[in-house]
């Protein structure tokens, strides 16, 4: 079930120490808090079967496990999931590398999750529409998908072209600039004598964007949220959080 792929742009600088360091903001009592208040709200029942697509290093499936969901975690990136597999054990839960534009289980899961933008990073729109089509057949119908992306609007609003960032002694020259709807953000570290270039890029895809995709595939928005606190969405929200159930009867 598990595939190993190609590899691709994004795996070096996501796989890195460099990437941990720079985003270490994003800790587990943060996670931990946004994941148990979209547990209360959507009402999942204990012992639901969890898919966590796009996983990353695992936290964010690890806590969901602590709740009491079955929980699967896959990323594409196998340097992430041994990591995940390491740190994180529970009779829950089990990792495994997978590329999210390939076909999982169907009609499997209680709730699909693809959280903290884990979207956006293939090289054509294509890709991007047929990762959220397999993620729509893996649900039950009456099932739940959840998706977490950045809002393009705040993105264009509060761009930086232009910043540098020292953290543990390690500088970050950091570039950005913006080409077809894609964010390029190119990273420059110096390290002592070492140097470092990596790049990171998104899509920009908007909320009707997803508003379609969900329409098209038989599921309906039930709520979405603006960002991990839970507060009503729009045009000036940092995130977009869509809850949307899938009902093969629409």
């Amino acid at each position: 079930m598990f595939h190993m792929e190609q590899k691709e742009w994004f795996k070096d600088w996501f796989s890195s120490e460099y990437y941990k360091l720079l985003y270490n903001h994003r800790d587990e009592k943060e996670a931990e808090i946004f994941i148990k208040n979209l547990v209360q709200n959507i009402n999942l029942k204990k012992g639901a079967k969890i898919w966590d697509n796009g996983c990353g290093k695992g936290r964010h499936s690890y806590i969901f496990s602590k709740l009491g969901y079955v929980v699967i975690g896959t990323d594409i990136n196998e340097v992430n999931i041994k990591d995940a597999n390491r740190k994180y054990k529970n009779e829950n839960l089990i990792f495994g590398v997978h590329d999210m534009r390939k076909e999982f289980y169907v009609n499997y899961f209680d709730a699909v999750l693809n959280l903290f933008t884990s979207l956006g990073y293939f090289n054509y729109i294509y890709e991007e529409v047929k990762a959220l089509e397999v993620m729509f057949r893996a649900v039950k119908n009456n099932a739940y998908v959840i998706i977490d992306y950045l809002n393009p609007d705040y993105v264009l609003k509060k761009n930086v072209p232009h910043e540098t960032k020292i953290i543990n002694n390690i500088s970050f020259d950091i570039k950005r600039e913006i080409q077809n709807n894609i964010v390029f953000k190119y990273i420059r570290v110096e390290d002592g004598n070492k140097m470092e270039n990596y790049m990171e890029r998104v899509r920009l895809l908007g909320f009707e964007f997803f508003e379609e995709m969900f329409q098209k595939n038989n599921l309906k928005i039930l709520k979405v949220w603006g960002d991990y606190e839970l507060n009503g969405f729009d045009k000036e929200s940092k995130r977009m959080i869509f809850w949307a159930q899938k009902n093969n009867l629409l």
